[in-house]
């Protein structure tokens, strides 16, 4: 089944209490190495993601052979926002940031687990049911989650409860386009403050922006073939129906592959062309007239079985000695 992105992006809370068993860390930032750990590089993300599962694999043809291909849980936006979530992450281990700073950055990305730290997401059990949205859980339960995620050293110690249950109120009674733009407008001000502090952080942020780059580009792409996969039957195009010599009968092995054929295109019902084929024995006349048999014959199964408008016409026939004879006995169906 797959997770919606409105159901992934407003789990975090669910989310937190996955937290790790890395004691408490004190203050200063060269201690800080056990949260650095629990920060996942960008470069280990663009595998973590395709790695994962929404409990289904798509079986498809492509290139003549049938592949499985397990969808991505992230958007490219979402996964934009995980990779930027590491940034932060790592920026505050590495004291780029201070406390307050990176808890106003994650407490802004409390509605999107997308802008959890990687680690966090990655600590959750693959058979973990993942549900709820920002209005089904209060912000009293959100404070306790916070609390036990701070004592295991993945939230700032020490800021204002008060301030954390104001913050919180305020992002639930956003809309989702309000909290994006609060979440990529707290990004960009914290890493202002991250790029101040020196050139290995503006490389990790040069570094970061080349892989969310790639990786978007790479998730656009899966997502493309992903509406590909959904619109296109699991057989190979053209479809192709093949017929004894000099008949336009359909035999019993052909009547099969329509049918199933038919089960497939009920799917994404469009209008079809059949265009029937010919070997280049016989007449010229012949020929003509047996290729449009061909193809009326075809077309008339799938209009009896399939309520899509079929047209039917006739092809062209291939010289004698440049074609298999054999394959030549065909009718081809396509999408018009």
């Amino acid at each position: 089944m797959y997770f919606s992105r409105g159901v992934i992006m407003a789990s975090f809370a669910m989310l937190l209490l996955a937290g790790c068993s890395t004691p408490k860390p004190p203050e200063s930032p060269k201690v800080r190495a056990d949260v650095v750990s629990r920060c996942a590089s960008a470069e280990a993300l663009l595998a973590k993601n395709y790695s994962r599962t929404r409990n289904v694999d798509l079986l498809v043809a492509g290139g003549g052979e049938t592949i499985s291909l397990r969808g991505a849980i992230l958007s490219a936006e979402a996964a934009d926002r995980v990779a930027k979530a590491d940034t932060m992450c790592k920026a505050w281990a590495n004291g780029a940031l201070t406390d307050e700073q990176y808890a106003s950055y994650l407490l802004s990305s409390l509605a999107d687990s997308a802008s959890v730290p990687q680690s966090i997401l990655d600590s959750v059990s693959g058979d973990s049911k993942i549900s709820g949205t920002p209005s089904d859980i209060s912000v009293d339960e959100l404070l306790r989650r916070i609390e036990e995620l701070e004592a295991t050293g993945g939230f700032p110690p020490g800021i204002d409860k008060n301030e954390i249950r104001s913050t919180l109120n305020n992002f639930k009674n956003m809309s989702d386009a309000d909290r994006a733009e609060q979440i990529d407008s707290e990004f960009e001000k914290r890493l202002g403050q991250v790029e101040t502090q020196g050139a290995e952080t503006q490389r990790l942020r040069i570094e970061t922006s080349q892989v969310i780059a790639n990786l978007i580009e790479r998730l656009d792409n899966l997502e493309q073939a992903l509406q590909d996969i959904q619109t296109t039957p699991a057989m190979k195009m053209p479809f192709r129906v093949y017929f004894t010599t000099g008949s336009d009968e359909l035999t019993f092995a052909s009547m099969r592959y329509l049918d199933a054929l038919i089960e497939e295109l009920r799917e994404d019902a469009r209008p079809l062309a059949v265009t029937g084929y010919t070997d280049p024995r016989g007449t010229t006349a012949a020929n003509a007239e047996l290729s449009v048999s061909r193809a009326n014959t075809v077309a008339q199964y799938l209009r009896d079985n399939l309520n899509v408008p079929v047209v039917a016409r006739g092809g062209n026939v291939a010289d004698l000695d440049t074609i298999d004879i054999s394959k030549m006995r065909y009718a081809d169906i396509a999408f018009d």
